[in-house]
């Protein structure tokens, strides 16, 4: 195939189908890009997995969780360090945290 024009479309996306054991999540399309730009690889995907949950949902997150993501023990502390100096997570003291999908939104 010979691509003619940079500007291309993509006609049609083809997804598995969402059922209880294959959920898909709504996340903001803008904030999502926003955090893409401004995070390391392993924040990004750690920004990920709380975003993926429902506003007001109460998420438990361990080590173990996170291995599961494909986290290492320092690279998962690094990413919530990252995370937290950035405004995405709020560290309310005693292992409680608040994440905020756009901190800009809750300043």
């Amino acid at each position: 195939m010979k691509i003619t024009n940079r500007d291309m479309v993509v006609t049609a996306a083809h997804k598995k189908p969402c059922d209880e054991n294959h959920p898909y999540c709504t996340i903001n399309v803008e904030a999502t890009f926003k955090a893409a730009r401004n995070l390391s690889d392993d924040a990004f995907k750690l920004w990920c997995y709380f975003a993926k949950n429902q506003d007001g949902c109460s998420v438990k997150l361990s080590l173990t969780d996170a291995a599961k993501w494909g986290f290492k023990k320092g690279s998962f502390y690094k990413a919530m360090d990252e995370l937290t100096k950035l405004g995405y997570i709020k560290d309310l003291g005693r292992d409680v945290f608040i994440f905020y999908e756009n901190p800009e939104n809750h300043k």
